[in-house]
């Protein structure tokens, strides 16, 4: 989106029949860009974004998927996608930038007719196979929840989570955008603006940052009925939580397509998957352990308690 005063323009990308096979929705439009007939984009106004919601509906939302960053989140769509019938749409930043509309002070009922616009836009069948969508959002777009809640209501959703201590240590190793003070603003982090100046510490922003997802997640599991789902309990919680949840029901030659991305790296298909749970705790230092207590254990642990008690009453 570029902004023009207080009207957003938009840039497409014509993607033809080809689905989001990429782990992430960025990774596909830079694909796509290398077409010729992208190297001219066309640029649009916001309304005729919302043409196109009113004349041709999305696919049916499914699912929606949140976490904290670095806890397994992308496994679940890649899962989902190994189903032709579901289009899987992971992390697009122009629903990021729909979201991020609420600092410029503009209304929350038009925020919320371009986010559904967005989203009809993205949501379109490409194949022809597809029978409906999954959305995997962001981590710091659990803050946004009660605004994606107000357009989608009913669709079912999850919070990925997992112990704090070992996605700190991910992120000491290789920092994501929201872990960089100063790339997103503190406000969508759940931050005070002081938090992003110099000088700062990096684990202990990112104790703050993971701690303040698990927050609002706990916060709104109670108040919009969402799932959490810990990332210690796949692949079981995959079969016996999440697909149930979402309504998919594969066939046993689907399964055996879903049960193969279970063996491979989720961010970089085709690379083997090895767990890392134990050498990440086993590497932290003591005062990572300690951010982790001091930040996001508390969090976590009310997010435990409640998983706990979805399973008592499944």
């Amino acid at each position: 989106m570029t902004w023009y005063g207080n009207e957003p323009n938009l840039d497409w990308c014509y993607l033809g029949e080809r689905g989001f096979q990429e782990p992430f929705f960025d990774q596909t439009i830079r694909a796509h860009l290398q077409n010729p007939l992208n190297h001219q984009l066309r640029r649009t106004g916001i309304s005729e974004l919302l043409s196109l919601a009113q004349a041709r509906p999305m696919l049916p939302l499914s699912g929606m998927i949140f976490h904290m960053s670095r806890c397994g989140s992308t496994l679940i769509t890649r899962v989902l996608a190994a189903d032709p019938t579901n289009l899987v749409i992971a992390e697009a930043p122009p629903i990021d930038e729909v979201l991020d509309t609420g600092r410029r002070s503009i209304h929350d009922d038009i925020r919320a007719q371009w986010l559904h616009a967005m989203i009809t836009a993205i949501g379109q069948p490409r194949s022809g196979h597809e029978r409906r969508m999954f959305l995997k959002f962001d981590s710091w777009h659990i803050h946004d929840l009660p605004l994606i809640r107000q357009v989608f209501p009913e669709v079912p959703w999850i919070f990925v989570y997992r112990e704090p201590i070992e996605v700190i240590v991910s992120h000491q190793r290789l920092r994501g955008m929201q872990m960089a003070p100063g790339q997103i603003a503190p406000e969508r982090l759940g931050l005070e603006a002081s938090a992003a100046q110099v000088p700062f510490d990096l684990d202990r922003f990112c104790a703050q940052v993971i701690g303040n997802f698990c927050r609002s997640a706990a916060h709104y599991v109670d108040q919009f009925g969402g799932k959490p789902i810990n990332y210690r309990d796949y692949p079981d919680t995959i079969w016996r939580d999440i697909l149930p949840l979402f309504a998919v029901h594969p066939t046993a030659e689907i399964r055996e397509l879903m049960e193969l991305e279970l063996q491979y790296h989720a961010k970089h298909p085709g690379h083997p998957f090895a767990p890392d749970s134990a050498g990440k705790r086993h590497a932290a230092s003591p005062a990572q352990h300690q951010l982790a207590a001091e930040f996001a254990q508390q969090p976590y642990a009310q997010l435990e308690e409640q998983r706990l008690r979805h399973s008592i009453y499944r």
